[in-house]
């Protein structure tokens, strides 16, 4: 896996290092290659069809909550055919055990076996059995933690659902920018905690052109910003970044090289003060280590503020609170004067760890 490090200049990590937060909602499950029934090696990433999935978690399936919740899904699989879903399933089950399973009828399935349960077991987050939401990039749409198999059940079709609302129907794709958008990278809670950084304290934001000092110029850049130094915090979106964005670099963009990354900066945008980002790039000179930048919308209570890529299209992208845009740092964009309210944003650049930056630079 990709390392992830602070860049220069960002802040220290504190002496008692943050457990890393659960296995849940956003993150990708992890390509794995393990053996079914017949003891043939499947490969998760080749089995996925591009289709929302369900993926069940136990130590067993042959018996206990794992086993009551398989045979749940299987009396209720004309609901999962409707609902377009796969299903998997990853257990510690002798290869006899897995073999004696009944499939759901007419929904497309694979239970494997792990019999270290390593995996199985960090995905489980300390919960007996687990029924994942993912969506068709394999990230999780919702975990439910309730005990109660219906529950789960209920609650996992309704995160479908609504992602099958959210997507709407197929259409012809206009001309677009290549930049990857994805949602969920970091949860409603540590917005808000970024939110409240920003109100306790901000500067006008500014800009550099390759000089050794930051600038204002307000024809350029007009916000007002915050750059985390909090350590706890800026360790929690560290380890929420590197985790759901950074295989994202690898799939994507084919990047696996190790990188760093700047400071994190909450900008506030506010439609009193007519604020917006003008048209630059975030890599001006070709020797610098910048290689991918990340605009993280921290709300959605908002009107404008889209962020353009104009070399591309007029198209304007806007992922929703939590989410975010990554993009190569060679790419021309700005962000658009708001019109209804306030945006926080938060950035921050992947740098080649290689050659890490000696001081942050235009934003």
């Amino acid at each position: 896996m990709t390392d992830a490090l602070t860049a220069a200049g960002a802040p220290r990590a504190p002496a008692q290092q943050l457990p890393p937060p659960p296995f849940g909602v956003g993150d990708r499950v992890p390509v794995f290659k393990l053996p079914d029934a017949s003891g043939t090696i499947r490969d998760f990433s080749a089995e996925v069809t591009g289709r929302p999935a369900l993926l069940l978690l136990a130590e067993r399936l042959s018996d206990g909550p794992g086993a009551t919740l398989w045979s749940l899904l299987a009396a209720q699989a004309p609901r999962l055919a409707a609902a377009g879903v796969e299903l998997f399933a990853l257990s510690g089950d002798s290869q006899a055990a897995l073999a004696d399973l009944v499939p759901p009828e007419g929904v497309t399935s694979l239970a494997v076996r792990e019999p270290d349960l390593r995996l199985t077991r960090m995905l489980l987050a300390g919960q007996p059995v687990r029924l994942l939401a993912l969506d068709p990039n394999q990230r999780v749409l919702a975990a439910p933690a309730v005990a109660d198999p219906l529950a789960q059940l209920e609650a996992a079709l309704a995160a479908v659902s609504a992602w099958q609302v959210a997507v709407g129907e197929a259409t012809p794709a206009g001309i677009g920018a290549p930049v990857l958008v994805l949602p969920r990278v970091i949860p409603p809670e540590l917005c808000s905690q970024l939110i409240q950084l920003w109100e306790t304290q901000n500067q006008e934001g500014r800009v550099s052109a390759g000089s050794n000092e930051n600038f204002y110029s307000a024809d350029r850049k007009k916000n007002r910003e915050h750059v985390v130094s909090d350590p706890a915090i800026a360790q929690q979106v560290l380890r929420y970044v590197t985790r759901r964005i950074g295989p994202e670099l690898a799939k994507v963009f084919n990047y696996t090289q190790p990188y760093r990354f700047e400071s994190f900066i909450v900008l506030g945008y506010q439609v009193e003060r007519k604020d917006f980002f003008g048209r630059h790039r975030d890599r001006y000179l070709p020797e610098h280590p910048r290689r991918f930048a990340m605009s993280l919308n921290l709300n959605d209570d908002y009107d404008g503020g889209w962020l353009r890529f104009p070399e591309y299209s007029n198209q304007l992208y806007r992922p929703p609170a939590g989410g975010a845009c990554v993009f190569s740092c060679l790419l021309l964009h700005e962000a658009l004067p708001v019109t209804r309210g306030r945006r926080f944003a938060m950035t921050t650049f992947f740098h080649a760890a290689d050659n890490p930056p000696q001081r942050p630079i235009q934003r």
